[in-house]
């Protein structure tokens, strides 16, 4: 068993089932990628997104990243070297997971798997001092329904980009004072940090399988209330929220969405 394969093993080992190899981005030495699946039904009332509901993806994905890693290290020589990225890279991650055989690009940007859909998150390991065989791109294309154009509460969606100033997700997010379009486009979606509109509606995304990571099961968070917030110190909410995907916006950013959405009796 060739070393791509013993890799594969491995994850698969510690609950990761899509993992491919990629052409390094810094052109040496190759990138080891891997799909982490979030998707889970949420029964309760909700006004965040589905990947802030659970605990902090960064935190976990990197976990087992840096897992990962110790393995390839334990088997390679040791002037063995890699980084973890998860968010934090200058690389385009959709692109090195397209590239490793794990998915295609649908019409909302997001990479599709053809078992979790796009709700993945992206996690991968530059390994320069590295030689692994590239796996094969996928064949097959998005749908190309346009329902997710459809759906788009600011009409972001443009020919295979995203118009970022009238994404609802970017708009949850953005600090200060919001002009009236951004509200308008705020009011639209019931979320008050992030969005799911174009994927809810993707057809790849219909009958998909509750995520195996056990992290993304525990510890849900579906709804924050004014009630939550308004108590809180800058220093408290940080501390209270720290290992949740909102938490390094702060809390006014929040408040200000539930605020708008009150005053517009939503």
């Amino acid at each position: 068993m060739g070393l791509e394969e013993q890799l594969k093993a491995f994850c698969k080992s510690i609950g990761l089932d899509c993992c491919g190899i990629a052409p390094s981005p810094t052109g040496t030495g190759c990138a080891v990628v891997c799909l982490f699946p979030y998707y889970q039904p949420i029964e309760t009332q909700r006004n965040l997104s589905r990947y802030a509901v659970m605990p902090d993806y960064h935190m976990v994905v990197r976990s087992y990243l840096l897992r990962i890693s110790a393995f390839l290290q334990e088997q390679t020589a040791n002037d063995f070297s890699s980084q973890v990225y998860c968010d934090n890279s200058p690389y385009q991650d959709r692109g090195l997971a397209y590239a490793a055989g794990l998915g295609i690009i649908g019409q909302n940007t997001c990479l599709i798997h053809p078992v979790y859909g796009s709700y993945v998150f992206i996690g991968y390991i530059v390994c320069e001092s590295l030689d692994l065989a590239p796996d094969k791109t996928l064949s097959g294309s998005c749908l190309g329904c346009k329902k997710c154009r459809a759906a788009c509460y600011g009409g972001a969606l443009q020919e295979e980009c995203i118009q970022v100033d009238r994404c609802a997700s970017y708009i949850t997010q953005k600090k200060g004072i919001l002009t009236k379009t951004e509200q308008s486009i705020l009011m639209k979606n019931p979320l008050i940090w992030g969005c799911d509109a174009c994927q809810e509606v993707c057809p790849h995304n219909q009958s998909i399988p509750i995520t195996p990571i056990l992290e993304f099961r525990q510890s849900l968070l579906p709804f924050l209330a004014q009630e939550d917030l308004l108590p809180l110190s800058g220093r408290e909410f940080r501390r209270r929220y720290q290992q949740r995907a909102f938490s390094w916006r702060g809390k006014d950013v929040l408040l200000r969405n539930l605020t708008l959405k009150e005053q517009n009796g939503i």
